[in-house]
């Protein structure tokens, strides 16, 4: 009987140090996409950085999702405000040539 305790203990044991590993590099990847998805964020007046960040920050989530198996907290936060960097970068981006060109039609 302490045997088969044993075998079953390794058995949790080792499923556990699965589990773990899995969730430590993909915690690791959900952390990198939230951190480039603020920094879309606080980067989309400078548009081109911002979209750069918001596909990054995209990238690593679903990289995340596809690792782990479901979205964790950081990976969806993530994912969110990449997609809303890439979206203002995007509105920055448009602005910034409307705003040219209407200062350029001035000197024209």
């Amino acid at each position: 009987m302490s045997q088969n305790f044993n075998e079953n203990n390794s058995e949790e044991k080792f499923a556990y140090q699965n589990v773990m590993d899995t969730n430590r590099n993909t915690r690791t990847f959900s952390i990198v996409s939230l951190i480039a998805a603020v920094l879309s964020i606080i980067l989309c007046f400078l548009p081109t950085l911002g979209i750069i960040f918001g596909v990054l920050a995209v990238s690593f989530s679903l990289f995340s999702r596809k690792r782990l198996g479901y979205f964790d907290g950081f990976s969806l936060a993530g994912l969110i405000l990449g997609i809303i960097g890439i979206v203002f970068s995007a509105f920055a981006l448009i602005l910034r040539n409307i705003i040219v060109a209407a200062i350029a039609s001035l000197f024209a």
